[in-house]
């Protein structure tokens, strides 16, 4: 899609100054909204697996969370400890994974959001200024 910038002929050298202002402008224009399509396409690839990845992830550890929490309680009254001891040993193990959920969720968010698009600007912006001296 990137299109690139033909070196300057003898017709553009002959060209009066206010249509050589227009041609910049109209390819600048052409350049900014295919660099808009590539971000956007860009944003819903890495929004999609983002979604994808998280709700794997709440399901997988409410599932765990869940049966950890059964098992202790399980557990705690087949000892034969009494209620309130046994709640608040569940409550405390399900603190405990929140945390480790929280934990491994911001480490798991993606962080270099519009990565590429951003070399692709930097590239196309060292591009213009070779061409521009």
């Amino acid at each position: 899609m990137r299109q690139e910038i033909s070196s300057p002929d003898s017709s553009l050298g002959e060209a009066p100054t206010a249509e050589l202002i227009e041609l910049a402008l109209r390819q600048t224009g052409d350049l900014v909204r295919a660099e808009a399509s590539l971000v956007k396409a860009e944003l819903e690839e890495n929004a999609l697996g983002a979604i994808v990845a998280a709700v794997n992830m709440v399901a997988t550890v409410v599932l765990f969370v869940l049966t950890v929490a059964l098992n202790t309680i399980n557990t705690l009254l087949i000892l034969e400890t009494n209620l309130p001891t046994t709640l608040l040993t569940t409550a405390g193990i399900l603190v405990v994974f929140g945390l480790v959920a929280a934990i491994a969720g911001i480490h798991m968010a993606p962080k270099g959001v519009l990565g590429r698009s951003r070399e692709r600007v930097a590239a196309e912006i060292h591009h213009i200024e070779d061409h521009a001296s």
